[in-house]
């Protein structure tokens, strides 16, 4: 069952917990977390079966005959992902709530502010994760472009395999031409509104839920559509979270700017990107930079660039060019004619299209830790509301600050490996 508002009521009574529930949905997650399971997992890890191929053979046989009834079982992947915690301290200042000298209880707004924060982050890892691949005795999700890099794309069976697309479960839009044909060079394919029908006749079972995109091939496909003589506003709407939202065949459309988004090395300001002299290899060291999400596919044909300093601090390009293959590291063609260089790496964004099918039995899902210590106050649940708690913690002794800590225990899991696909590289151009 999705996360909603009627749910959290249900599952806590401190109002602490639950107004951060509220401003969690209603300002930063609200299309996108009304509509994703939760599942409840004890342990360190939550672990499932990933159906891989189902049982062959013919089911049809003579009703009058002696024909054996077909059996067999499928093949599957036991797979688990570990529990993973996100936190971020909320801090007010004793004044601000001592003296009242706003008309806002300054300590909730902060708390707001913190908590629409704790959401963005939500949006983000839900891509990207946080940036650690685990393959051991278990696939640890690090967000779903992580998913199909690494695992989807090497469980598909050969039949699957179609001419246009590399992957079953994802079209990459690189040149079919020229010189450059096969890579992320020269006029890559604009991008078209028929493939999103392709797109959502990807699925394996049920359909498609969701679209996610980021905002310009959200605008691209709206434009091209639009120009289709005979559609209209409303049928491309449904109310949805209380206000009308865009739909294409029945299938919601999301924009998410963590969709593709820029990346960047420098979020600990430390320099932990480095690019060799001579093979142009470029590396960051998740050591130094935990922040940064790792490369993966959707990075091959961006651009680049390096700065001495951090570039929200005025630093300067020493280096920049295009990523041409992800090997654990990176491969990039440079401009840069001097020595190893070592600054800070920012990724540009690129466009990219999701379409995702959410359910708790084969599909994407949020995994939440069940239990959380015992109730103090009778009739007083303390355990978190699907993973989310609000703590607070109170005065600090080193400053003259209050402080309440925001948390979530859990993690996201995709229960088939068709349960999502997605349109790149392409241009919007």
């Amino acid at each position: 069952m999705a996360l909603s508002l009627v749910e959290a009521n249900k599952l806590t009574n401190p109002s602490l917990t639950q107004g951060v529930t509220e401003v969690f949905l209603d300002r930063g997650t609200r299309d996108h977390y009304a509509l994703l399971p939760f599942k409840e997992y004890e342990g360190t890890a939550f672990e499932w079966n990933m159906e891989k191929t189902l049982p062959g053979g013919y089911a049809n046989i003579d009703p009058y005959g002696s024909t054996s009834i077909v059996g067999g079982v499928g093949t599957r992947n036991r797979l688990s992902i570990k529990a993973a915690a996100l936190m971020r301290h909320v801090d007010t200042a004793e004044i601000d709530v001592i003296g009242k000298s706003d008309i806002n209880d300054q300590h909730a707004e902060d708390l707001l502010m913190g908590a629409k924060a704790f959401a963005q982050q939500h949006r983000r890892d839900f891509f990207y994760g946080n940036g650690t691949y685990n393959e051991g005795t278990g696939y640890n999700l690090s967000g779903l472009d992580y998913f199909l890099d690494k695992y989807a794309g090497r469980y598909q069976s050969g039949a699957l395999v179609s001419p246009t697309w590399g992957n079953f479960q994802e079209q990459k839009f690189f040149p079919t031409t020229g010189a450059n044909a096969g890579t992320p060079y020269g006029t890559k394919a604009t991008f078209d509104y028929d493939w999103i029908d392709d797109l959502i006749t990807r699925e394996k079972g049920m359909g498609f839920d969701v679209i996610f995109s980021d905002r310009n091939s959200f605008l691209a496909f709206k434009t091209q559509l639009n120009a289709i003589q005979g559609n209209t506003a409303p049928m491309l709407m449904d109310e949805r979270f209380g206000k009308p939202v865009y739909e294409y065949n029945g299938v919601l459309w999301v924009i998410n700017d963590a969709v593709g988004a820029e990346k960047t090395s420098s979020m600990n300001k430390a320099a932990s990107v480095s690019l060799a002299a001579t093979t142009g290899e470029l590396t960051v060291n998740l050591t130094t930079d935990p922040f940064f999400p790792g490369f993966q596919d959707l990075d091959i044909g961006r651009e680049f660039e390096i700065y001495d300093n951090p570039p929200e601090t005025g630093g300067s390009v020493i280096a920049s060019g295009v990523i041409t293959d992800i090997t654990g590291a990176a491969t990039a063609e440079t401009d840069h004619t001097g020595g190893a260089v070592t600054g800070y790496l920012v990724l540009k964004a690129t466009p990219a299209i999701y379409a995702i099918r959410y359910n708790d039995i084969d599909g994407v899902c949020a995994v939440y830790h069940k239990a959380e210590g015992t109730s103090v106050n009778a009739g007083e649940y303390n355990a978190p509301i699907v993973g989310f708690v609000a703590e607070r913690i109170g005065a600090l002794e080193d400053a003259p600050l209050l402080r309440t800590r925001l948390k979530w225990y859990g993690n996201y899991a995709a229960l088939s490996p068709y349960s999502v696909a997605r349109l790149s590289h392409y241009s919007l151009a």
